[in-house]
Formats: structure tokens, C-alpha cells, sequence
């Protein structure tokens, strides 16, 4: 994925579960499916599907940033991926490509990067640190990536691990912490 200044590219379920974090207090659905949908019913989100189309060259989802939601206003700068919860930081051995973020009543921090070796070891490292952090977690699979979110206290963390490639495993995190 990479994060671009006029559009931002998220595969479907981050964008939605995103959003649904900035915007509602509820307690999250069981599973990340249930959230899509429980997100697709919500008035407050249907401007926003209006603002997601997909993009034909890489067939992912783009969503403007001129939406109303959590992901607009985003201020592109690499400091930002300094800017993650200290207890679910960006991985140690993290090679970062872009980084994205504003502070504000709906907190975000994105950032594309990739890690050396085996993506199994990502899935666990961040497994484990979001579980000592005290995230609700849940993890599936979705289009050959491999999807973990969680919630904790109106945070709202989803990281997609792509497929390995040339010794390199393609992370995309992104991180709100909604009003």
C-alpha cells in the first residue's frame, strides 16, 4: 500500500473499521465482518461510502480525504510513525515507506512499511504486544492478507500483513483513537 496526498489506499474492512471507531462508542461486533456490516447501517457512514470507489489499477479501495471521517486532514510526514501508543509501536524492524497522522478530536497514525523475514513472526509479534497492551483482538484472513484489529477504550488499531515478497513482508497499521 501506498499512501498518497490526494487519496488514501486501505483495503475495504481497515477504511470501514476505521470510521466506525471515530464514530460510535458501542462495544465492537464480534468479528470484523460484523462490524462492516453493522458500519454499512450506520446513517452517520453512508456519506462516507459515497466517497469510496475502487481504484482499477490496484483494485483497493480509495477513500478521499475530503470525506467526513477519521482518515481526513491526514498531514503526511515520517515523524509520525514515531507517533503510535508506546505499548503498540511500529515494529522494531520496520523499514518505513510513508506515514501519515493528525491529532485532533478523532486521533490517526497510518503508515505503510516492511519487514524483513517471515510475516507469521509480524502477525505474532503485534498479536502479543496488542495483547499485553490489553486490546480485544481479532484476526482474519481477507484477499491472501492477513488482517489483525483490536480495540481498547475508543482506540481502534487494524494491521494488514501482506504477502512476503524478495525477503520483505509488506505492513500497512493504522491507528484512531476516536471522540
Amino acid at each position: 500500500m501506498r499512501l498518497a496526498r490526494s487519496a488514501f489506499f486501505l483495503p475495504a474492512l481497515a477504511a470501514l473499521t476505521l470510521v466506525a471507531g471515530c464514530h460510535k462508542a458501542s462495544t465492537p461486533a464480534k468479528n470484523l465482518d460484523q462490524m462492516d456490516a453493522a458500519l454499512v447501517d450506520s446513517a452517520g457512514n453512508r456519506q462516507l461510502a459515497t466517497a469510496i470507489k475502487v481504484d482499477p489499477h490496484r483494485g483497493m479501495p480509495v477513500v478521499a480525504e475530503g470525506a467526513s471521517n477519521c482518515m481526513s486532514g491526514l498531514v503526511y510526514a515520517n515523524d509520525w510513525a514515531s507517533k503510535f501508543p508506546a505499548e503498540l509501536p511500529m515494529h522494531p524492524q520496520a523499514k518505513l515507506q510513508e506515514a501519515a497522522g493528525h491529532d485532533g478530536a478523532c486521533k490517526a497514525r497510518v503508515a505503510s512499511f516492511a519487514v524483513a523475514g517471515d510475516r507469521a513472526a509480524v502477525l505474532d509479534w503485534y498479536r502479543t504486544k496488542a495483547s499485553t497492551a490489553g486490546y480485544e483482538t481479532e484476526r482474519e484472513d481477507k484477499n491472501g492478507d492477513w488482517v489483525l484489529a483490536g480495540t481498547r477504550k475508543g482506540e481502534i488499531f487494524v494491521i494488514t500483513i501482506g504477502t512476503p515478497a524478495r525477503g520483505a513482508t509488506p505492513v500497512d497499521y493504522v491507528w484512531t483513537m476516536g471522540a
